[in-house]
């Protein structure tokens, strides 16, 4: 069996693959997104809805399919961003505690 990897794009119809080949200043696009949000517009908190069938199940029940998220790339960017910046800062500032 072989196991094959897709990578499709989100809401925003953008690829992992483009984001790596650029070189963003993550701190803009995170200004851009908090514009966003803070106008009213969730963009990077919508996502598309995809049904995938399930290997070896019967598609002609609901039990035959699976029911994927496809998030923005943008906004899992922005989130991986954010997540290392308070990872970073965390440990320079002992927000975490001994151990």
């Amino acid at each position: 069996m072989v196991n094959i990897v897709l990578r499709v794009p989100g809401k925003d119809k953008i690829i992992t693959e483009v984001l790596e080949m650029l070189e963003l200043d993550w701190g803009k696009v995170i200004r851009l997104v908090n514009k966003d949000l803070y106008a009213g517009r969730a963009s990077m908190k919508e996502a598309e809805l995809v049904f995938i069938s399930k290997q070896g199940k019967d598609i002609s029940t609901i039990k035959g399919w699976r029911l994927v998220s496809l998030l923005s790339v943008v906004s899992k960017g922005v989130k991986r961003a954010v997540v290392g910046w308070l990872r970073t800062m965390g440990l320079v500032e002992g927000w975490f505690g001994q151990g």
